[in-house]
């Protein structure tokens, strides 16, 4: 399965995700080519830069604001996702407004349980 991550809190994002087994590229800053991709070398997580958007991923993580919503939405449509995972932190209100705008869009929208919880359940 492949995870796009639109910002994230903190590199035990990637780096979790990438250590259960997920292909994870990380929109990393707001040019068109700050992306990276991770992977597991041996005990090792190894961080490689460039390569651009990928060509198609099955979900997107997304550690933005909700005004920033839409074009996420936007890209996770045009590469082909299943779901938008939100980090925690929207109002009711906000959450309302963006499941709306997540599955107005034909996704599934995802913002419970915590995403590293669900992978450690998963994983094991």
């Amino acid at each position: 399965m492949s995870i796009l991550l639109i910002d994230y809190p903190g590199r035990i994002f990637p780096d979790t995700l990438a250590r259960a087994g997920f292909d994870v590229t990380a929109h990393e800053g707001p040019g068109p080519d700050e992306y990276h991709r991770y992977s597991v070398n041996g005990d090792e997580i190894m961080k490689f830069a460039g390569g651009g958007t990928p060509a198609a991923v099955d979900l997107v993580f997304s550690h933005r604001p909700l005004d920033e919503l839409g074009p996420i939405v936007d890209e996770a449509v045009r590469l082909g996702a299943q779901a938008i995972w939100q980090h925690e932190g929207y109002t009711p209100e906000e959450r309302h407004h963006a499941e709306t705008m997540v599955t107005s869009a034909g996704l599934v929208y995802i913002d419970a349980p915590y995403i590293l919880e669900a992978v450690a359940e998963v994983r094991g």
